[in-house]
């Protein structure tokens, strides 16, 4: 009988999972997940930066209309801002967009007093793909491939 005991005992410790089994079985999976899920948050962070890209452009839309009513220069032409540094100088936007670079994309103002544009362009085929452009009408275009281009400010 004491032998039953031992066996029944034995058996069923060398069966189960002991801590060491299931740390090894935790660490592969740990080390394994990242490199199934890297492509999806590349992709991810794409996307994150072209709705940021979108988001100042929309933004800078919205400006230009503040900083045309006020006639800057004394002039008595109502001017748009031809460049993201007049637009951040008067506290319009912030000085991370009116340097030009923001969520892996490079911002380029240009304008005069009647019409003005400004283009978004990835830095890289890893911030973005597609290139964004937004006009004096306010519509953000884009283009997968090349420079974007909005059919009423075709330059």
């Amino acid at each position: 009988m004491i032998v039953k005991s031992c066996q029944q005992d034995l058996f069923t410790w060398r069966d189960g999972y002991t801590l060491r089994k299931l740390l090894i079985v935790v660490s592969m999976i740990a080390l394994i997940a990242p490199l199934a899920l890297f492509p999806h948050l590349l992709e991810a962070r794409k996307a994150e930066n072209e709705i940021s890209a979108i988001r100042a452009l929309r933004v800078l839309a919205a400006c230009q209309v503040p900083f045309r009513s006020s006639d800057r220069d004394s002039d008595g032409y109502l001017d748009y801002a031809t460049s993201l540094q007049e637009l951040s100088q008067v506290g319009l936007i912030d000085n991370v967009l009116g340097g030009g670079v923001m969520s892996g994309y490079v911002f380029t103002l240009s304008g005069s007093t009647y019409e003005w544009n400004c283009s978004a362009t990835p830095i890289s085929s890893n911030t973005g793909v597609r290139n964004f452009i937004v006009c004096t009408d306010g519509v953000v275009c884009f283009s997968s491939s090349g420079r974007a281009v909005c059919s009423p400010c075709v330059e």
